[in-house]
């Protein structure tokens, strides 16, 4: 099978810092931090049919359908890649975001080649809800500043997202104890991470 690139997947429910460390790993040369999140918060600005057409859904608040979050995931990273600011060759992609859900997982896998997961772990809901909130204040992110809406993504997270680990061998995962500073969230993931 023919891959775009090797991965990482950064694994965990919201708030638990997935974004933090990869934006953290990305300033070393080996990573490259691809987040979902921030690309569909910067959808307005790809002009592709493809692009327009996911606008469409979340102008409407409708969910997007897994096949175009694919799609979209595997048009992005073709284009880093032509334009030179992912270089497959020598970095590895952070997943960040995707797959979401077990129904993405396959198609994932025919784009890139996961070669281990990051599952960042943190079980007080709370600490995450002050978390997520906190962004929002400071980020000024508006999904980040509801209450009903932070206690919704994390229900989909436990219903859709956590049973999707399952489908993975248990000897990619590495799991991390992400109620630690950020610092040492850091360094632990560092120190496991093995390089090929």
């Amino acid at each position: 099978m023919s891959y775009l690139c090797n991965a990482i997947l950064i694994f965990g429910p919201p708030g638990v810092g997935k974004g933090t460390q990869g934006k953290i790993l990305n300033q070393r040369e080996e990573f490259y931090h691809f987040s979902s999140g921030d690309l569909f918060r910067s959808m307005q600005k790809y002009k592709t049919a493809l692009a327009e057409k996911v606008n469409s859904y979340m102008l409407s608040n409708s969910f997007v359908p897994d096949e175009l979050v694919i799609a979209l995931f595997k048009e992005n990273l073709e284009r880093e890649i032509d334009f030179r600011r992912l270089d497959p060759d020598r970095q590895y992609l952070l997943l960040d975001g995707i797959p979401r859900t077990a129904e993405q997982i396959e198609p994932t896998n025919h784009i890139v080649n996961i070669r281990q997961i990051l599952y960042l772990q943190l079980e007080e809901e709370e600490i995450l809800k002050q978390r997520l909130l906190k962004r929002g204040r400071l980020e000024g992110r508006f999904d980040d500043q509801d209450e009903s809406k932070i206690k919704k993504r994390m229900v989909d997270y436990k219903n859709k997202t956590l049973p999707s680990l399952e489908k993975y061998d248990s000897g990619l995962i590495i799991k991390i104890d992400a109620a630690k500073s950020i610092e040492e969230v850091t360094d632990s993931i560092l120190e496991r991470i093995i390089f090929p």
